[in-house]
């Protein structure tokens, strides 16, 4: 496509074949090697004789085997996706740049729902675009390659990308339905126009790598050798509930920072008048002491406006999951009636994070098991008595 210099470029007008582009799902062969590790993993654990994978394995023997094993399929998972993702990024250097024109532009709701877990709403940019390859045309809605757009960066999104706009499409010309906007990885910054500000970083990436590494050293020594140095040094106690116990107590004191932290900064929030669209109780089953218990949960979804685009919500506490017996779920329902107004708290740098109400009174009461799953541990010890 011929364009004179220094000009805008113009979108030609499109042909009358359609094609429509990929949607970035990974390719056949990462998904058939995740597939086959997690069967021979499967397989090993059900063999019913150990001496086969001895004899066969010479380190079988060796902890290590066992937890790597166990690590395995997690491994591979994330390795072959970045290796896929790394690839596709190589490859894109090779593509055609064309001109192209923003045909939609929009946020859209998406839901995941999971049995016995609370539905999770998220609002997305969707971006289509079209581009002419000689007499076809191609509609595209591919962003950047192993790139996320969402989460905080959906209104940037769809702001370098508003509808009607022309814009640069790289599209593979061997295959040109895979396409996208930007040639860029999952660590790149973006311009004001879209195109990258910064380039991956080698040392984040790196120190990432060794961060998941010094982790997994340490999970694999509580478990291997934790509770015999412990025996050796605090012979009355009881290694493997002190171990437990203080492991669950730091992972409970790290979600209360988290939740605190994000508690505090959602008290300075704007808010916005909302519309409840849905509210309504939602029973489930939950397992407790080995015997099912039913469990009822408020289900209340509210629609709201943030400069001039629509999202949709269900948090009625920020990051916190509420629920309880049927008559508790039934007063919170009745404070959020079907149809009603409410008071809509959002974050101004993600409008799509939002709550109705504070979670501070809860953040503590995580704070109060981490304490009290510490002084349990401090017990065996014989620290406090």
């Amino acid at each position: 496509m011929a364009e004179d210099q220094g000009q805008k470029p113009k979108f030609m007008p499109a042909r009358d074949v359609v094609r429509r582009g990929k949607d970035g799902s990974p390719p056949s062969w990462a998904v058939g090697i995740v597939v086959v590790v997690v069967v021979l993993v499967v397989l090993t654990f059900g063999l019913g004789s150990l001496d086969f994978i001895y004899n066969i394995i010479p380190f079988a023997r060796s902890d290590w085997f066992w937890i790597g094993l166990i690590a395995l399929p997690f491994v591979t998972l994330i390795t072959v996706a970045a290796l896929s993702r790394g690839l596709e990024l190589h490859r894109s250097k090779a593509w055609t740049q064309t001109t192209g024109r923003i045909v939609h532009s929009r946020l859209e709701t998406r839901r995941h729902h999971f049995q016995g877990e609370p539905e999770t709403i998220e609002n997305v940019p969707v971006v289509e675009y079209e581009f002419n390859v000689g007499a076809v045309k191609y509609l595209g809605s591919r962003i950047g390659i192993g790139d996320d757009s969402g989460g905080a960066n959906a209104e940037a999104t769809l702001e370098r990308y508003a509808e009607g706009a022309t814009v640069s499409v790289y599209y593979d010309p061997n295959d040109p339905r895979n396409c996208v906007l930007e040639r860029t990885g999952p660590f790149a910054g973006r311009s004001a126009k879209g195109g990258s500000a910064a380039k991956p970083s080698t040392l984040r990436v790196i120190a990432g790598l060794a961060g998941l590494a010094a982790f997994g050293a340490a999970v694999w020594w509580v478990i291997a050798r934790g509770p015999d140095a412990m025996a050796a040094r605090f012979p009355q106690s009881n290694p493997p509930f002190v171990i437990f116990a203080t492991c669950f107590g730091l992972a409970t004191l790290a979600l209360f920072i988290a939740l605190h932290r994000d508690a505090k900064k959602a008290q300075r929030w704007p808010f916005v008048r909302g519309k409840i669209v849905r509210s309504e109780v939602e029973r489930y089953e939950e397992m407790r002491n080995g015997s099912t218990a039913a469990m009822y949960r408020p289900v209340v979804e509210y629609a709201y406006q943030v400069r001039g685009r629509d999202y949709r919500g269900n948090q009625i506490k920020l990051n916190v999951a509420v629920s309880g017996g049927q008559s508790y779920a039934e007063r919170v329902v009745k404070r959020y009636p079907q149809g009603g107004e409410v008071a809509v708290h959002y974050d101004p740098a993600r409008p799509s994070s939002a709550a109705l109400e504070s979670s501070a009174g809860v953040t503590w009461i995580v704070a109060l098991v981490a304490l009290a799953m510490f002084a349990l541990a401090a017990s065996q010890l014989g620290v406090v008595k």
